[in-house]
């Protein structure tokens, strides 16, 4: 990577932003994940938390899902 530095940051950009949008469109999406247990949903219910969404109750996980590409 000698002389290459920007090519590598920018391949390391890229790789964040596709493991950033790929994490969250799997969030998001919930089917590929293992379905909420019936206690977890009546908690929610009772919580008033809507959906069945796995690792999705208030979206503050999605919305903080982020990379950094640092320098070494």
């Amino acid at each position: 990577l000698e002389g290459q530095t920007e090519a590598a940051i920018r391949d390391l950009e890229s790789a964040g932003q596709i493991a950033r949008d790929a994490a969250k469109a799997i969030i998001g999406a919930g089917d590929r994940l293992h379905p909420l247990s019936e206690k977890t949903l009546e908690r929610r219910w009772a919580e008033g938390i809507p959906g069945d969404k796995p690792l999705y109750a208030h979206g503050y996980l999605l919305r903080s899902i982020n990379y950094v590409v640092r320098k070494k």
